[in-house]
């Protein structure tokens, strides 16, 4: 082929090299990014668990239990958990 070299491509596998850098140039721009990102990291882990755990007690709710007032509260606190999680990404986002 003309004189092209069939030249592999060599990536450096020491992610904890390319994650001190990441770091180092994201306190040069702000520093306040790494906690906000930590923080939101924690938050959105934390959101996702409340979540499923409420999805469970819903449909646990719905094979068991007859008492409908259960049922309901959980629906609603489904509702406002994904409200608070979506207002908190599109606060994020910004």
């Amino acid at each position: 082929m003309l004189g092209i070299k069939n030249e592999e491509k060599k990536y450096d596998k020491n992610i904890f090299k390319h994650l001190i850098w990441i770091i180092h140039n994201i306190r040069k721009i702000d520093s306040k990014y790494i906690f906000i990102s930590i923080l939101a990291t924690i938050i959105n882990g934390i959101i996702s668990s409340v979540s499923l755990i409420v999805i469970q007690k819903i449909i646990n709710g719905v094979q068991t239990e007859r008492n409908l007032n259960n049922i309901i509260f959980y629906i609603i606190l489904y509702i406002s958990i994904d409200l608070f999680n979506s207002i908190y990404s599109s606060i994020l986002g910004y």
